[in-house]
């Protein structure tokens, strides 16, 4: 998902925030697309694509009410589809992300009590939405994760309690480059000894933590190492969904809700390298790692399920035909962006001829896949176990 870009302040305000409460509402998962005003193409293709294939889940559009124009408002009287948030008006676009998830979680907990999941998805993305809830049917038909499911693509982190931001893929003291995607061998805690700190976007000093009290560098910024809290998993960005009890955890936890009033802060915020923004996935990672009352269960998405595309033809892109999730990640060459809003559109229309069912059949658990999150809670590492038909291939297909 874009950041938002600068605009001048709307004149005006959302009417209502969040939703009208559907109490009784029995829905599988509601999904919330992050967005930006400035982003209608983005929505207009989600519109024409896969969100109108959603049979057991609800979607929206989720945006900031204050501060916005009368188009907008026009859009989500006509459409129907938007949820404002309370988001303060003056609150930098670099924090936004994180905070809206914050907003989003309290009011699906308030609005739709009775769905089972919440998830998060950036404008984007395409999604076989039909499928996804047939695969999160399989999952929850296990009756120990109904109300410890995290799902989506994981990746391993850590995050800076001093610095307010998420630091480093954790790395195995092997350096295999695996484990930079799926380690899960580790207990959550500060300062492992064998932590090795990548660089991102460019930043030549990130946190460099090891054993003993050493000092923590950032750009230039210092704090002690024992500030930093991990390994933990966190799922990417591009969709993920938790369990709505999970997600009520998070919301209510006094330590998750003042690391995320402290991230949203532009005094800390407007200080840090563009790379180092609180990335609001990452932070839902911490979040739960902090504020799980018991075990979860995360239900990881292989790349046979889950694409970040990241071509650098801004004419191109490429898919597999058992995709469930297609990330457009942004790319720029010189002046030019690679990212499409068309692409989503048409991505629904090649899956709808190339699309292929993979069929769920277990969930599997392998008891290695297991470790502590920080507050001693067992974490549980399972993939879905599904059965290719004649249809179904590995190779990619482009379409320009």
């Amino acid at each position: 998902m874009l950041f938002c870009q600068p605009s001048s302040p709307g004149p005006l305000n959302a009417n209502s925030f969040c939703a009208q409460p559907e109490l009784e509402r029995q829905l599988l998962a509601v999904i919330g697309v992050f967005s930006t005003e400035n982003n209608y193409a983005a929505r207009l293709a989600i519109r024409k694509s896969w969100m109108r294939t959603a049979q057991q889940s609800l979607v929206r559009f989720v945006i900031r009410g204050y501060g916005v124009h009368a188009q907008l408002l026009n859009e989500s009287e006509q459409a129907a589809d938007i949820v404002f948030v309370r988001e303060d008006p003056e609150l930098s676009c670099r924090a936004s992300p994180l905070r809206k998830l914050m907003l989003w979680l309290k009011c699906v907990a308030m609005a739709w009590p009775a769905a089972s999941l919440v998830g998060k998805a950036d404008d984007d993305t395409w999604v076989h939405l039909a499928s996804i809830e047939h695969w999160l049917h399989a999952t929850l038909m296990n009756v120990d994760v109904r109300g410890s499911l995290y799902w989506g693509a994981f990746e391993t982190y850590h995050w800076h309690t001093g610095l307010h931001t998420h630091s480093g893929f954790y790395k195995s003291a092997e350096g295999n480059p695996k484990l930079r995607r799926d380690a899960f061998w580790d207990q959550c805690r500060a300062c492992p000894t064998n932590f090795t700190p990548t660089s991102q976007y460019g930043l030549t000093r990130f946190a460099q933590c090891t054993e003993g009290n050493t000092t923590a560098m950032l750009g230039g910024f210092s704090s002690q190492s024992s500030l930093l809290v991990g390994p933990f998993s966190f799922a990417k960005g591009p969709l993920y969904l938790l369990s709505l009890p999970l997600a009520v955890q998070v919301v209510q936890d006094k330590q998750v809700r003042y690391e995320a009033a402290a991230s949203c802060s532009d005094d800390e915020v407007g200080l840090l390298p563009i790379g180092s923004w609180p990335w609001e996935d990452v932070f839902l990672g911490f979040a739960v790692a902090l504020a799980a009352a018991g075990n979860v269960t995360q239900v990881h998405l292989s790349e046979e399920e889950f694409q970040d595309f990241s071509g650098n033809q801004p004419r191109h892109f490429a898919m597999t035909p058992s995709l469930l999730v297609w990330h457009d990640k942004q790319r720029v060459t010189g002046s030019h962006s690679t990212k499409k809003p068309s692409r989503i559109w048409q991505a629904e229309e090649w899956a709808k001829q190339h699309h292929c069912t993979r069929v769920p059949k277990a969930l599997s658990c392998p008891k290695h896949r297991r470790y502590t999150g920080c507050r001693g809670q067992q974490w549980q590492r399972c993939e879905i176990v599904a059965r290719h038909n004649n249809t179904c291939s590995s190779g990619y297909s482009k379409r320009v």
